[in-house]
């Protein structure tokens, strides 16, 4: 082969490899642009400025408005200037978008194109709710707040003005006053999304179908599962691809409980409501979970101090849900001495930095601190226990228990470390560190415990027990391998029962 044909192969080659390198690029550009938005504009839809906070939004409450979005454009963004949330940061706001027709109640009971969810919207702070941006939402638009679970309200700022073209406001679904918030539109989507279709199945009965988008990552409009008698119904988990897929209902044994539901944005119940009461934390959210356990979130920053603890009411839990409660002699541990406390958790291994420890208010205002923690402490999402030894305070069994504070997270915030979070499953009381290593499968810690005490979490004197040295109030309860005052956070326990739902009483 001569020079000249050589050179003619090479370039031939190199042309080939350069037209498909091109392509390969072309084609890498336009799948992770493919939806991205262009051309955003910001627009205010009121006049005026800031007036005064518009009502008070709490638990199902909701706010929205009609917008109409020009031909040509779409919905991308729904923007507050600031959102109040009465100084409590710890709450779930569900937002959705319906295609305007005829009036609220008609637009509500369509399908929803479109939601987002914000989580723990700091009071007063702006807000962009930015959604998918893998369809066009265009035309008449409704978009609607509801405030799912959180511990207090929200609510929009009023405006001195008045709304921008044809907007309407609603306050509950009625009309009101026009309030502070802007909408960001983009050109609308010059490609269309693949259509794939989600088919709901419960016990070989086909109960419905979904259509999603090629980007969608969550479902909408998902039919209820059938109800079955004595058994709690989900549909299974699933991830969305590219590709059909179908989702299988989930039956639990109920045995007779009453389902925590607070995750749901669509079943907010009274049981997650009342043990909220019970349930609180430092530096991090509360929610009961479906299983029953309870999820503390951490709620710090980057470079933040991170010492947060999940504090339990204990007598007022024992007051309300124990079985066969009528007198406080009925409690551990004013029937029974016990003197170590098991604790079952799942805790990821970013939140702990040291041994956690816990704090125990006795009578009105008694403290009493931990002073060995049994088992090596993992942190590495497992369950484990951690065993809480009471052995050489007196003062731990000189009267009703109060409250109870667990130190679960320590050091600074670090990306590594933010949202982690603490499950608790459950508690129970021991005679002795032998019983409590027995029953739990532990063995004693390697290394010594912190000698730092928790922060006590403040005591009600209303609710706080009397303290009383009558002997005649003092009746041992029944003992079990050694065992009593059972307090477990799950399906077949504690905080899932409708009647026994923070503590189960051992019988004879």
């Amino acid at each position: 082969m001569n020079a000249k044909k050589i050179l003619a192969l090479v370039l031939s080659v190199l042309m080939v490899m350069t037209s498909l390198t091109a392509v390969m690029v072309v084609s890498a550009d336009e799948t992770a642009d493919k939806f991205a938005p262009t051309n955003e504009e910001l627009t205010q839809m009121y006049v005026g400025e800031q007036g005064a906070a518009l009502g008070g939004y709490g638990k199902g409450n909701s706010f929205g408005a009609m917008v109409s979005v020009p031909a040509g454009k779409r919905l991308t963004q729904i923007n507050f200037h600031a959102l109040a949330t009465y100084s409590n940061n710890d709450n779930y706001i569900l937002f959705q978008v319906y295609q305007w027709d005829t009036d609220y109640a008609t637009t509500v009971g369509g399908p929803v194109l479109a939601q987002a969810v914000k989580v723990n919207q700091v009071d007063n702070a702006p807000l962009d709710v930015k959604l998918p941006t893998n369809r066009n939402l265009t035309g008449d638009l409704l978009w609607t707040a509801t405030y799912v679970d959180g511990g207090s309200q929200m609510t929009p700022w009023s405006c001195t003005g008045g709304p921008v073209g044809t907007a309407l406001y609603f306050a509950n679904g009625s009309e009101c006053n026009a309030f502070c918030f802007s909408i960001t539109t983009a050109d609308e989507l010059t490609v269309t999304p693949a259509s794939y279709t989600a088919t709901f199945v419960a016990d070989g009965a086909e109960v419905g179908k979904v259509t999603f988008l090629e980007g969608d990552t969550t479902l909408m409009n998902v039919p209820e599962v059938p109800a079955k008698e004595g058994f709690w119904g989900d549909w299974a988990e699933y991830t969305l691809g590219n590709a059909d897929i179908t989702i299988e209902a989930v039956y639990t044994d109920a045995s007779g409980a009453v389902k925590p539901e607070i995750s749901d944005p669509a079943n907010v119940t009274a049981f997650a409501e009342d043990h909220r009461v019970h349930l609180a934390g430092s530096g991090c959210s509360v929610k009961v979970n479906r299983d029953g356990s309870v999820s503390f979130v951490g709620l710090w920053g980057v470079d933040d101090d991170v010492d947060a603890y999940a504090n339990i009411n204990y007598f007022n839990m024992m007051k309300k849900h124990y079985e066969g409660y009528k007198s406080q002699k009925d409690l551990p541990n004013k029937s029974h001495k016990y003197k170590v406390v098991a604790v079952k958790v799942k805790a990821p291994a970013v939140s702990l930095d040291d041994t956690p420890n816990m704090t125990v208010i006795v009578g009105r205002n008694t403290e009493i601190y931990g002073k060995e923690v049994a088992n090596q402490i993992k942190c590495d999402g497992t369950e484990e226990y951690w065993i809480f030894d009471f052995s050489d305070e007196p003062d731990f069994t000189s009267d009703v228990i109060n409250s109870m504070s667990i130190n679960w997270a320590y050091s600074i915030g670090e990306e590594s470390n933010l949202n982690a979070e603490f499950v608790l499953m459950g508690f129970q009381f021991f005679d002795d560190m032998d019983a409590a290593l027995a029953a739990t499968g532990g063995e004693e810690a390697t290394e010594p415990p912190t000698e730092e005490p928790t922060d006590a979490p403040e005591t009600d004197p209303e609710t706080a027990a009397p303290e009383t040295n009558d002997p005649a109030q003092e009746t041992e309860a029944p003992k079990e391998g050694g065992c009593g005052g059972i307090v477990g956070f799950g399906a077949a326990s504690v905080l899932a029962a409708a009647t026994a739902a923070v503590a189960l009483k051992k019988k004879d």
